[in-house]
């Protein structure tokens, strides 16, 4: 289920981040990273769903960094090959949902981003490309912080020319660079690539998206493949429900305040062969 989910862009409960007002009494020891094999890129996820897409791709040994909520696939997670570089204060182990919305309320009203980036780590992992989102500001790091964190560590510049516009909502490569100053005194210039899908179709579409902006062989057409598999189980379900009463559905995303499911929600209903009320 919470693979499934993630790997369709799904919103959900904000999970908390490892800090210390929410690490657990025993310290894990935590994994050394292991290092990428030569030539190949290293990259960093700032979505759950983009982790899972990349690795369904078969790129889990070129994944450098992921997000605090990243729980999926467990190999990668459990391998240390991927570090953490995000960071939040909301904990919904503790919090209620109506004190995560007060929150969050707060943060937007304030033009603060819920999430944060973990800039020392951001550098030592050396990333070539960095996927993240700007469709919703309340599921993962905003886009303009993380063009703004890649600005600062270069310098505490402004962030590059042309960065304040992402990719567009039909799933179209946003191909910004912002350059990383490492340790070492080497300038990085990572792509900052933004996924927006709005719909079903769209985030199927983010398997190609990866699959170009990495332009790597033979990846364009694992993502055909990925994406065949995925349509055939698909056209399975409409198959399976064609002809039979379709009940009036409600999806509850959040009950404090009350939030419905837009986006691809309303899709995978109608395929699971359901009427979306709301």
């Amino acid at each position: 289920k919470d693979g499934f989910c993630q790997t369709l862009g799904c919103c959900s409960s904000p999970r908390p981040s490892p800090t210390a007002n929410n690490m657990p009494d025993e310290e894990a020891e935590t994994p050394r990273p292991q290092p990428v094999h030569a030539g190949a890129l290293r990259i960093v996820s700032l979505l759950p769903s983009i982790t899972e897409i990349l690795c369904e791709l078969g790129l889990s040994d070129q994944i450098v960094g992921i997000t605090h909520e990243c729980d999926h696939p467990p190999e990668l997670i459990s391998s240390g090959r991927a570090r953490v570089v995000t960071t939040s204060d909301i904990n919904p182990r503790t919090m209620t949902q109506g004190e995560i919305h007060e929150a969050v309320c707060g943060s937007l009203k304030n033009g603060q981003s819920l999430y944060g980036i973990d800039k020392d780590v951001l550098q030592s992992v050396r990333p070539d490309v960095i996927f993240t989102q700007s469709l919703c500001d309340v599921c993962a790091v905003s886009y303009p912080v993380v063009l703004d964190t890649c600005a600062k560590l270069l310098g505490g510049g402004p962030p590059p020319s042309g960065s304040a516009t992402p990719g567009s909502a039909d799933v179209n490569v946003s191909g910004d660079s912002c350059g990383v100053l490492p340790s070492n005194g080497s300038v990085l210039n990572p792509r900052v690539i933004s996924m927006e899908p709005e719909n079903l179709d769209d985030c199927l579409k983010t398997f190609h998206v990866a699959a170009m902006a990495l332009n790597q062989p033979g990846l364009m057409a694992k993502a055909e493949n990925v994406t065949s598999s995925i349509q055939q189980g698909l056209n399975s379900i409409r198959e399976a429900v064609k002809g039979r009463p379709r009940p009036r559905v409600a999806f509850i995303e959040w009950h404090d305040p009350i939030f419905c499911g837009g986006h691809w929600i309303v899709d995978m209903i109608d395929i699971a062969g359901g009427s979306y009320a709301m």
